[in-house]
């Protein structure tokens, strides 16, 4: 099943509608609240999310 709407992948990792997005978030794929944040904040989350999402980029020899 297709998801609908934008994947904030930068920041939240967040499937959200496409009127969340600004002009210059949608480009860069960060939706209005993330952009709204500090940038301490922001580099912050994305860390979180980029090792949150660690095991899906991984091999299973990788991961073993």
């Amino acid at each position: 099943m297709k998801k609908h709407g934008h994947y904030c992948s930068r920041v939240c990792g967040c499937y959200k509608a496409h009127e969340k997005f600004s002009g210059k978030g949608h480009a860069a794929h960060i939706c209005k609240s993330c952009v709204s944040l500090p940038p301490e904040q922001q580099a912050e989350q994305a860390a979180i999310n980029r090792i949150a999402n660690l095991p899906y980029y991984l091999s299973k020899p990788d991961i073993a």
